[in-house]
């Protein structure tokens, strides 16, 4: 009897106190995804031009290209050639559509005319801001720069040019 009275209640107990009975799995799937943009690619259209202007013997001065496509401009002992009247540079970059792209710039210290003789750069300007986006239908952006230049008195006669560097990158 000893022996059926402790089955049985050991059976009862089992039914009443299942903690063993088996919990809903939670499910602990992630979720991975990742957009593709096609690499940027950027191209030279026209070059920063400050055009053909004249050094005063005694005094220095200034030639601007304003980056927004307005005419060159003139402070100082400076006076420009109006045959040649300079003009802004043109970037393009073709890239993903509807893309945001940050654009930086690193203008020379000076034009160079390879002879030894050099033209202080002031400075470069770009028209906008510097956060862009690519156009969704052309997938391509236009980047206008400009710049100013400071002409020492009695300037060497010569073509003085340098390189700077555009970097656009996909924020």
């Amino acid at each position: 009897m000893d022996k059926k009275l402790f089955i049985g209640a050991a059976a009862l107990g089992s039914l009443w106190a299942s903690p063993a009975m088996a919990q809903p799995v939670q499910d602990n799937t992630g979720h991975a995804e990742v957009i593709i943009l096609i690499p940027l690619q950027i191209t030279n259209i026209d070059d920063l031009e400050f055009g053909t202007v004249v050094a005063d013997p005694l005094l220095a001065g200034t030639v601007h290209i304003p980056a927004d496509g307005s005419p060159r401009s003139f402070s100082g002992g400076v006076q420009g050639v109006a045959s040649d009247p300079g003009a802004r540079a043109v970037v393009a970059t073709a890239g993903a559509p509807g893309q945001q792209v940050l654009v930086a710039y690193a203008p020379p210290a000076a034009l160079n005319d390879g002879f030894g003789n050099s033209i202080t750069v002031l400075g470069m300007s770009m028209e906008g801001s510097p956060l862009k986006t690519i156009d969704p239908i052309t997938r391509s952006l236009f980047i206008n720069f400009g710049g100013t230049l400071l002409i020492a008195p009695n300037q060497a006669e010569g073509n003085y040019e340098a390189n700077f560097e555009v970097i656009i990158d996909y924020l």
